[in-house]
């Protein structure tokens, strides 16, 4: 059975997402987590003084168990946009 670093592939991911979002334009590659990109950036940006809202058929149960992050349900979004002249 093969081990996997979290913490190391999560520092590495975390470097990546920085850099991106702090250079537009540029593109780096997050390493996958147990086979998901979305767990790997999960277990990023999650934790457990956060909160998050899955609307896709994917299962988050690991990403849960990972990251101790509070699971919501949206009930209803409004969004207003004022505009003012």
């Amino acid at each position: 059975m093969d081990s996997v670093d979290i913490e190391k592939k999560n520092r590495k991911n975390f470097r990546s997402l920085l850099d991106v979002l702090s250079m537009p334009g540029t593109t780096s590659k997050v390493n996958k987590l147990f086979d998901s990109y979305v767990l790997s950036v999960g277990s990023v940006l999650l934790y457990s003084e956060v909160s998050y809202i899955n609307k896709t058929q994917e299962d988050f149960s690991l990403i849960d168990a990972i990251t101790n992050a509070q699971k919501k349900i949206l009930k209803m979004l409004i969004i207003y946009f004022a505009m003012t002249q």
